[in-house]
């Protein structure tokens, strides 16, 4: 008979573990045969299919539960060498480490071989009491095993796959991914049902609503979640936006949800008659005056309701938005009021002095100032604009909406960058034209007290036969010579001319030819005879031409014309 101790290390070789408390009980019954290893362990394999239940197994006595300490390797000794020894006994004959019941147990005892065969005793008594004749698996019965085993397999993925692609928190996974990841085609796939279809666009606004009510939305989600579709998130003013619930279960195991969104009520109330609007089903419906009328349910979004009515404007149609700040608890009343309200229309301060306008309120003249009183529907949205004329150029400013509210209205018009420049524009040519008419006028006034002042000359030379008047003239000229020829050089005598007494010197215009200008005059003044030859007046047209000297001019050509 082999020693146990040489048993366990060759079971140990054979098997590549150590044997079981089962496999070493039945290497005892046989005296620790050597040549029985393999059929034990063989054995034991098929049996491992059929757990034993550890309620059989006697109650160890309860004490205080301590942490084990490793083994160490040292040196035989004492306690440490007689504990070390009943550790390697015990894992050699249950093939495992005691638990800390068991090394209690064994400590309480000194760790006495007494001990270790107590432990061996009672779980012999406890796998007596288990066994039971087990006959070997036929091989039709592995296979059908093995076939039940194989469906529980699939039946247990099937589970899991069908709980992962269902469920509320599936739905709002979805709603989850296409929010953060502003995915509104999705997100308007998800939100339509039967009733309502929701479009991209709509599906954006919803979510910017959201967002202005919500602090955290992932968040507030996870809520609904957790609650399996009990909540719903609410806005501010506590009307319902969003929520789950379940449309079925698939194979009527597996819920499935969808996300829900709750409506609108919409209710409008006017004072007009002949109004009609289009309700959430998109026909059109007649209001009826001083009364309620249903509108039926719309979205939580701040799409306009189209609306027809007459006013002073003549018939409108106008789309009026709903204002969700006053939604309270998903229902809303709209008030469509004829009223008088004063539009007051201001221009760029660029433009000055404007003539010629027109305010134009939804496509009517309605004044030809800024300001004019109208009667318009209560929340009823107005595009104004204004035409006006400006240094005799005709401009037109953008279109400004505003909607009717309980005040009157301020409404600054603009103009489009292209009307800014010529504005501009116009407004540069303008004080340049100033500038040069300022000019203008200054010169005329120059030329006008040079040519005054050199006919006080010219009437001074007649009366003395001098020259007086040199210095109004360029001296290298024509005319120059003709005026010596006529004062000095005897014309003046032999015309008997005793003077002239001044008249008219109206200056008609003046211009400019490369630098010099030209001025045109009319002139008239008395002849005064040195014999009995009576007065006569000579009126004349003529054209002088100046050119600047210095800060004045000199004559270098007239022309006269008489009359």
């Amino acid at each position: 008979m082999a020693s146990k101790e040489k048993w366990v290390e060759l079971f140990e070789r054979v098997v590549g573990r150590k044997p079981s408390p089962e496999e070493f009980m039945a290497g005892k019954q046989v005296d620790f045969d050597l040549k029985a290893i393999k059929k034990i362990a063989s054995s034991t394999q098929e049996e491992e299919t059929t757990p034993v239940s550890l309620d059989v197994i006697p109650e160890l006595p309860q004490v205080e539960v301590e942490k084990l300490p490793e083994a160490d390797q040292v040196e035989l000794s004492n306690e440490i060498e007689q504990k070390n020894l009943w550790l390697v006994h015990f894992e050699q004959v249950f093939g495992r480490k005691p638990s800390p019941e068991e090394f209690i147990f064994g400590k309480q005892a000194h760790f006495s071989p007494a001990s270790l065969q107590h432990l061996i005793s009672q779980y012999e008594s406890a796998e007596k009491k288990l066994k039971v004749a087990k006959k070997p698996f036929s091989k039709a019965k592995k296979w059908l095993v093995g076939a039940v085993l194989l469906v529980l397999v699939s039946l247990a993925g099937l589970f899991f796959y069908f709980q992962s692609i269902t469920g509320i928190g599936v739905a709002a996974k979805e709603f989850q991914v296409a929010v953060d990841s502003k995915n509104y085609d999705s997100l308007a796939e998800q939100l339509s049902t039967k009733e309502y279809k929701w479009t991209k666009e709509e599906a954006e606004s919803f979510v910017s609503y959201l967002n202005t009510q919500i602090d955290n939305l992932d968040t507030t989600v996870e809520t609904l979640v957790h609650s399996k579709g009990k909540k719903e998130i609410t806005d501010r003013q506590g009307n319902r936006l969003i929520g789950f619930e379940e449309i079925g279960k698939k194979f009527g195991l597996f819920p499935e949800y969808d996300i829900k969104t709750y409506p609108v009520k919409l209710v409008m109330h006017t004072n007009l008659e002949g109004v009609t609007a289009v309700s959430s089903d998109k026909k059109s419906v007649s209001l009826k005056k001083d009364a309620d009328t249903e509108l039926g349910d719309f979205k939580l979004i701040s799409d306009p309701i189209t609306v027809k009515g007459k006013t002073e404007l003549g018939t409108i149609e106008s789309n009026i938005p709903l204002d969700l700040a006053k939604v309270k608890n998903n229902e809303l009343k709209l008030d469509l009021k004829a009223e008088k309200r004063k539009v007051t229309a201001s221009l760029p301060s660029m433009v000055e002095n404007p003539t010629d306008v027109k305010l134009i309120v939804n496509g009517k003249e309605v004044s030809t100032n800024l300001s004019a009183e109208i009667q318009v529907l209560s929340g009823q949205q107005l595009e104004v604009h204004a035409v006006f004329n400006l240094d005799n150029a005709t401009y037109t400013t953008n279109k400004s909406k505003i909607t009717v509210s309980d005040k009157d209205l301020d409404i600054p018009l603009e103009v489009s960058a292209d009307v800014r420049k010529k504005l501009q524009d116009g407004a540069a040519a303008k004080k340049a034209k100033e500038a040069e008419a300022r000019q203008a006028e200054q010169q005329k006034g120059k030329i006008s007290g040079f040519l005054a002042d050199y006919r006080s000359a010219v009437f001074s030379s007649i009366s003395n036969r001098a020259n007086y008047y040199e210095k109004y003239y360029d001296t290298g000229s024509e005319v120059y010579k003709e005026m010596l020829a006529w004062t000095t050089g005897g014309g003046v005598v032999r015309a008997k001319i005793d003077y002239y007494t001044p008249g008219a010197l109206d200056i008609r215009s003046i211009s400019q030819e490369n630098g010099d200008y030209v001025v045109k005059t009319y002139e008239d003044f008395t002849v005064h005879y040195v014999d009995r030859t009576p007065n006569s007046v000579s009126r004349k047209d003529k054209t002088y031409r100046l050119r600047p000297a210095g800060d004045s001019f000199v004559i270098y050509q007239i022309e006269v014309v008489e009359h």
